[in-house]
């Protein structure tokens, strides 16, 4: 019996069919065995055995003993199933309860790294993510410097110079302004910004010298910001300027403070070049 139970334990990898029958067969063998040793009429009914004489063994249950024999032998004959068999098949209801929450958690899982791959490939954010504002205004402060300001811009014509012709006495200006920006947004990286602004200039020599932007932009990662537009100046000879700006708009709550340095370039050697910084909120 022993050595069945070991048998048993090497033949782990056999189906599970298989393993129920060879146990049925051992139980069988046991209950044969008891029932034919144990029993009080069996003992009643035995005659005496002779000293050096083989015991007598009823014909019922020789019969029985053959028969758990030859089932024995059959299950043993059987072929062990492939290996890919035994593995594919689940040995519990638990085992096929955690297969199956595997295969979820795996679909799950792939169709969040699709929606990741979506929203680095460029498609438009899903709903439920974090939505920018995309309106907002407020005030601009910042430092600007004007070059070549007592150059005269005719060599002939020494009043020429923005020092004599507008009073200009200082290069360094302090800058003050309003602006508004409108973003329209595209994907979790990039932006398109509109923005429009009123700057005065001049403030520190008493003078007030108004100019006005209108720029095309874009955003990326929602904080860095470049663009391009047209500066306005209410002066007959130069009215429009091309302007480059860039920067950066923390945030501090529900407030933007943007920091953007710029540039506008000059035909006769007048450049601007400035940064300012400025407090928007959502409108």
């Amino acid at each position: 019996m022993l050595g069945f139970m070991d048998q048993r334990n090497e033949n782990r990898t056999l189906p599970i069919r298989l393993r129920r029958g060879l146990f049925r067969v051992a139980c069988l063998r046991l209950a044969a065995v008891v029932a034919f040793v144990g029993s009080p009429a069996h003992a009643l009914a035995a005659p005496p055995v002779a000293p050096g004489s083989a015991p007598q063994v009823p014909p019922g249950a020789a019969a029985d003993a053959e028969r758990v024999s030859g089932e024995e032998a059959e299950v043993e004959e059987a072929p062990p199933a492939p290996d890919h068999l035994v593995d594919a098949a689940p040995e519990s209801e638990s085992e096929a309860a955690v297969e199956s929450g595997a295969g979820r958690l795996e679909m799950t899982l792939v169709a969040e790294t699709a929606m990741r791959k979506d929203r680095v490939s460029g498609a438009p954010p899903k709903a439920g993510d974090e939505e920018m504002p995309r309106f907002m205004h407020g005030f601009r402060l910042g430092y600007l410097y004007l070059a070549n300001h007592d150059r005269p811009v005719d060599a002939d014509d020494p009043d020429s110079s923005l020092e004599r012709k507008y009073e200009v006495r200082n290069p360094h200006q302090f800058l003050l302004g309003y602006e508004a920006t409108q973003r329209i947004p595209g994907t979790s990286w990039l932006n398109v910004l509109l923005l429009g602004n009123i700057m005065i200039s001049g403030l520190e020599q008493s003078k007030v010298f108004p100019a006005a932007n209108l720029m095309l932009g874009f955003e990326f990662k929602r904080s860095f910001q470049t663009g391009v537009g047209i500066n306005l100046l209410p002066i007959k000879e130069k009215a429009a300027h091309m302007i480059v700006a860039a920067g950066w708009t923390p945030t501090a709550g529900d407030l933007y403070l943007p920091l953007h340095f710029f540039f506008i370039p000059d035909v006769d050697g007048n450049h601007r070049a400035g940064v300012t910084v400025g407090v928007n909120w959502e409108s």
